[in-house]
């Protein structure tokens, strides 16, 4: 009788560990589904598809070291396989999520002894992001209830060389007259990001560690789907955009992309693609 019951007590620990690993399993299986499916997770927005103007400086030399970058656009080829690192403690998780894109640069510029030419580099970038989970209901409910809760934005760097920087970024509006952010990894609640009433101005200012290079703002909408605005070169490493940008009008969910790039990346034939990007969420409502 006492051999039936240590062997039934052994049963129930080993049951019971099996369980335990069980369930953190399916506790990572459910939150890897809600970072898949999330839009605060989507680092391919940068992606034009095609050439598109706006290339910002095009005062350069045309010949076949630097080029006069009348059309560029990023061509989407593959994305890398998401590594998603959970870690569990109690009823909170925090995740660390590393992803990146596969593609092209596509360079469209007219050269003077062959017409126009189409230059496309090679182009690989890795993105980070973090995020706080936390479980807010029963495992028997939606995610095993668990819910996204923190989020910061995304930070985006070339594989190949990497030497451009974003430092901060300002944005001045009537919703933030004056904010700085210094950090694009900083988490905030999903229900304090940053937050525009529709066609609100904005004003924005780039502060980085190099005064030739190019930057521009990538805002996604219905139509036209793709927004691409240059900033302007005020010196010293501190890029502005010209005129106001005006928030989306249709309330949603939304994405800022602030795209920076080393001169030559779209003025070299020869230099690689050299990219920092901050993407932060937005809400555009009433």
């Amino acid at each position: 009788m006492r051999n039936i019951v240590i062997v039934l007590v052994l049963l129930s620990f080993y049951c019971a560990k099996e369980e335990g690993v069980t369930d953190v399993e399916a506790d990572k299986s459910a939150i890897t589904n809600i970072v898949n499916t999330s839009v605060y997770f989507n680092t391919t927005e940068h992606y034009e598809g095609e050439a598109v103007s706006d290339s910002g400086d095009t005062s350069g030399l045309l010949n076949a070291d630097t080029l006069g970058a009348v059309l560029w656009g990023r061509e989407l080829h593959d994305r890398k396989s998401p590594v998603i690192d959970i870690k569990i403690n109690g009823d909170s998780a925090y995740v660390y999520y590393t992803g990146g894109n596969i593609g092209f640069l596509d360079i469209l510029t007219y050269m003077p002894d062959t017409g126009w030419v189409l230059f496309k580099k090679p182009l690989s970038e890795t993105f980070t992001i973090r995020a706080v989970f936390q479980r807010t209901g029963p495992v028997t409910s939606q995610n095993r209830g668990w819910e996204l809760t923190y989020i910061s934005g995304a930070h985006g760097i070339s594989d190949s060389v990497h030497t451009v920087r974003i430092d901060s970024i300002r944005i001045q509006s009537e919703s933030y007259p004056d904010t700085l952010i210094r950090d694009p990894l900083a988490l905030f609640s999903v229900d304090n990001i940053l937050t525009f009433k529709p066609q609100e101005e904005v004003n924005l200012t780039l502060y980085t560690n190099d005064g030739t290079a190019n930057a521009f703002l990538h805002i996604f909408a219905y139509f036209p789907p793709h927004i691409r605005i240059p900033f302007a070169n005020m010196g010293s490493g501190m890029y502005e955009n010209p005129n106001p940008w005006h928030a989306n009008l249709i309330p949603s969910i939304r994405l800022a992309v602030f795209d920076f790039m080393q001169y030559e990346t779209l003025h070299d034939s020869e230099y690689p693609y050299d990219f920092d990007g901050w993407l932060f969420p937005y809400i555009v409502q009433e």
